[in-house]
């Protein structure tokens, strides 16, 4: 069985990772700082090598790679609030620089990075988006997306300096676990029960399939790589509106327009101010939730793997809860 360290795995999508990996027999050595919460892996905790340390530290993390075969990096920040902003750039480009650097050390087999579809960039020109697709710079990327971009670039350069590497793209990931962090929070915020609903659509992809997925990748021969990992597209309204009927309340039924949005924002982040508490739907968000955009996943396919429905994914999230 092969050894895994992995970074992120306290998070939600490293969480699964971790999770799999142990199912199938490998063993787990997982970084962790001082205070990370272990809500995503209380059914596993105990079966992990536990690493405290940070990215940013170089000289702590040289003592991890100790005999490991394959390195799973899917530590990020995922925020859209200003606030944010300077840690995001500093953990997910400088974090991710250190942890390649160190990793080029050691005789690695393979260097698994977890990225996101925002690493592949948007634009107005832009309507379908493959693994071929270059950057461009624009106002319709967030700033979450310029830090996993040019976090992916270090990628590809630890790659030109003859580390193994492979890289996955998910989009935005679904899954059972804590709705006021990561990706999550957009079910929080379908569940404030609003009257209504942005104009554009969701790309969602199931967490236990960007899990599966990445495993069987690492494990294989595939390097150097990258793959986009989506379930599937769909607008905001139908999206919404599957929630509402699960949790059995009314479904939202005012469309918001884009000068509509751009007013939605500041009045949520005057309650934000006023309350004291962060809310999902902000100016980054407001704006791409105007957008629609469609992701191909014809390589990943193509080597026969295939993504469950939204309708799956939503029933196991809330039949579990009920």
């Amino acid at each position: 069985m092969a050894r895994f360290f992995i970074t992120g795995a306290t998070g939600f999508v490293g969480s699964y990772i971790a999770r799999e990996l142990l199912e199938l027999g490998h063993s787990v050595k997982a970084l962790k700082r001082s205070n990370s919460q272990f809500n995503f892996v209380q059914d596993f905790v105990h079966r992990v090598e536990w690493c405290e340390g940070d990215v940013l530290d170089t000289m702590a993390l040289q003592q991890f790679f100790e005999n490991v075969d394959y390195v799973v990096h899917a530590a990020a920040i995922v925020s859209f609030a200003k606030k944010d902003r300077k840690k995001m750039y500093e953990y997910n480009i400088q974090g991710t620089a250190n942890m390649l650097n160190v990793a080029k050390k050691f005789p690695i087999r393979k260097f698994i990075h977890i990225s996101s579809v925002a690493a592949l960039g948007r634009s107005k020109k832009l309507k379908i988006i493959n693994e071929q697709t270059q950057w461009e710079d624009s106002d319709e990327n967030t700033e979450y997306a310029i830090t996993k971009f040019h976090s992916e670039m270090e990628v590809w350069r630890a790659s030109e300096e003859g580390l193994p590497v492979l890289v996955v793209n998910p989009s935005v990931v679904l899954g059972r676990g804590d709705k006021s962090r990561s990706s999550l929070q957009i079910l929080s915020f379908a569940e404030q029960k609003l009257p209504f609903y942005p104009i554009g659509s969701l790309n969602y992809v199931d967490v236990r399939d960007v899990a599966h997925i990445t495993v069987r990748l690492a494990l294989s021969d595939i390097i150097n790589e990258r793959f986009i990992l989506d379930g599937g597209t769909v607008s905001f309204r139908e999206f919404f509106t599957k929630i509402a009927k699960l949790n059995q309340f009314s479904p939202p039924t005012i469309a918001i327009r884009p000068w509509m949005s751009e007013i939605a924002w500041r009045v949520f982040a005057v309650a934000s101010f006023l309350t004291g508490k962060e809310s999902f739907f902000n100016k980054e968000t407001a704006r791409a939730s105007m957008q629609n955009f469609i992701y191909d996943t014809s390589k990943i396919r193509s080597l026969g793997f295939r993504f469950r429905t939204l309708d799956e994914t939503l029933e196991w999230i809330y039949k579990n809860e009920k």
